[in-house]
């Protein structure tokens, strides 16, 4: 388990999330629809490593999850609300 403090857009929040683990990734796929963007992070099997991109990609690290697949079903270009949707993610992973 980890345990990360949410950090997006230079907002700073004091409330650290738990970040379940299964092996060395999320134990199951998760789909959150957050404003406009919508983000499914999905369990990755063993030696894939990360596969995401841009915003997304850097919050997932910063927990520390070496394995995972994400997919944006929505392109955003605002990448805050890409972050606050993996954070969402995360949350209920």
């Amino acid at each position: 388990m980890f345990i990360i403090s949410s950090e997006a857009s230079g907002l700073r929040k004091t409330t650290p999330i738990t970040v379940p683990m299964k092996g060395r990734t999320i134990p199951y796929e998760v789909r959150v629809k957050r404003g406009a963007a919508r983000v499914m992070l999905k369990p990755a099997p063993p030696g894939t490593g990360v596969i995401a991109g841009g915003a997304i990609r850097a919050v997932v690290e910063a927990a520390g999850i070496p394995g995972y697949r994400n997919q944006r079903f929505w392109v955003v270009k605002n990448q805050a609300s890409n972050v606050y949707a993996t954070m969402e993610a995360l949350k209920r992973s």
